[in-house]
């Protein structure tokens, strides 16, 4: 989706004045590799459940549940379900950026770019710690808004999708997701198990999609220069 149309949508949304009973998103979706995905992320304050995480982490992952989705950052979980969610939807970045020097790396993000609201220049993600520059970047970048069942606040995450990520994969996994939501309505699927909607801790699913992918998460791990070389 074009970045504008996501900001569009973000402003102009209305918490809903209720939410269903049963707040339950399902069981994981492992039956293939669409169905989570590995991204970036850079500190931010756009989502309360992840701002005591002050340091950028490569291990950020979206897990496609049958009835919401799961968005765990470190130790900590989010479970959303789909009548919370406003935005799920990716948008390309193709631009050359500048960048300077900062003396935290959390914070050696884009300088050049300015996208103003709640979708932040970091989610670009750029990032050096040796002097100033320009450089040409394409990625994807996920935006999940989201409204807080119990403040009724929005919430907002920013993902970057890594440098070495298969293209076209980010769209496969929000299709996928689109694709569960459809099954839903033509079935009447029940969502089984016991995740419900709200922060948790760090859960099964990423415990068994780290035994899958530990070669993979052993070839991304970086620290966070390596992202404009």
């Amino acid at each position: 989706m074009i970045l504008d149309d996501l900001q569009e949508i973000i402003d102009s949304a209305k918490c809903p004045e209720t939410f269903p009973e049963d707040l339950n998103i399902g069981g994981c979706m492992f039956v293939d590799d669409d169905s989570q995905k590995l991204f970036d992320w850079y500190p931010e304050n756009n989502c309360d459940a992840f701002a005591h995480i002050k340091e950028y982490q490569d291990n950020a992952c979206i897990y496609i549940h049958t009835h919401g989705i799961s968005v765990q950052i470190d130790d900590t979980k989010v479970n959303i379900h789909n009548s919370q969610i406003i935005v799920f939807d990716y948008w390309h970045f193709d631009d050359t950026v500048e960048y300077k020097r900062s003396d935290t790396r959390g914070a050696r993000v884009a300088t050049g770019l300015l996208l103003g609201g709640p979708i932040l220049g970091a989610a670009v993600g750029l990032a050096t710690s040796f002097g100033k520059g320009k450089k040409h970047v394409k990625c994807d970048n996920v935006v999940i808004a989201f409204w807080d069942i119990k403040t009724k606040s929005m919430q907002i995450i920013n993902l970057q999708e890594p440098k070495k990520s298969e293209p076209g994969s980010v769209k496969k996994m929000i299709d996928y997701w689109k694709k569960q939501i459809q099954v839903n309505e033509e079935t009447g699927r029940k969502p089984v198990g016991d995740n419900k909607a709200g922060v948790g801790e760090a859960s099964g699913c990423m415990l068994l999609l780290l035994v899958g992918l530990s070669p993979l998460l052993a070839a991304m791990y970086k620290i966070i220069e390596t992202l404009i070389c």
